[in-house]
């Protein structure tokens, strides 16, 4: 789903050096794909038990995530580290996913 997901990628994009306000208009932009198919998500959400707020992505519920992540683990660095990612393989994520030769894209 969109939401684990898109703690995930946030993840991910933190480790990055992402800005924060990237990150959540990316999250946000999820929306433009949900709204096509948000009634009939509602029905499948409403038989689960769940309430409509499940089904959108609004740019307070990434913020929200990223401020938990940042005040009760530290960061997204300390996060990922406290859970067995070293050095090495942080150097490997960004090496694969980063161009230093690319110029960064503003939202």
């Amino acid at each position: 789903g969109k939401d684990r997901t898109g703690i995930v990628t946030a993840i991910i994009l933190l480790l990055c050096g992402i800005p924060e306000d990237v990150i959540i208009a990316e999250y946000h932009l999820s929306q433009n794909g949900i709204d096509p198919i948000r009634e009939q998500t509602l029905k499948t959400m409403r038989k689960d038990g769940l309430t409509p707020n499940f089904a959108d992505a609004p740019k307070e519920v990434m913020r929200s995530t990223l401020q938990y992540i940042r005040e009760k683990h530290g960061g997204a660095e300390k996060y990922v580290t406290d859970r067995g990612f070293d050095d090495v393989l942080l150097a490997s994520l960004r090496a694969n996913l980063l161009q230093a030769d690319v110029p960064s894209v503003s939202i």
